[in-house]
């Protein structure tokens, strides 16, 4: 076997390893940022930041592979369970319809997003 050969197949496998590490990472920091848009504002304030949980779960959408919102959305519930755990079964039914409903309309409309653009 050539051994060049074998040094770019080597390569091509640490480019991909460290690809999808930035997407789990970002999925991680999107839930995150979900979590403190949700949990950690006062009660009438954490309803009006949808946009901010909107944004980051479509974010989520398109630079993950598949499901990402729900996986985005499935972080946030899991934080916020932590501080509400009354309203766990709600709070985690609700994220997972919310995350799945926002890859499905993404799926649907067929947004594309060039991941060689995005640095």
């Amino acid at each position: 076997m050539n051994p060049n050969k074998r040094r770019r197949t080597v390569r091509s496998m640490r480019k991909s390893d460290a690809g999808e590490s930035r997407r789990i990472t970002l999925t991680a920091l999107f839930g995150v940022a979900v979590f403190i848009s949700k949990a950690l504002l006062p009660l009438p304030l954490d309803k009006m930041v949808v946009v901010v949980q909107a944004l980051f779960l479509a974010l989520g959408s398109l630079l993950s592979r598949r499901l990402g919102a729900t996986k985005v959305a499935a972080i946030g519930a899991a934080l916020t369970l932590f501080l509400r755990p009354s309203l766990a079964p709600i709070t985690m039914g609700f994220a997972l319809i919310y995350g799945l409903l926002t890859d499905v309309f993404i799926f649907i409309f067929y947004v594309n997003c060039m991941l060689l653009a995005i640095r």
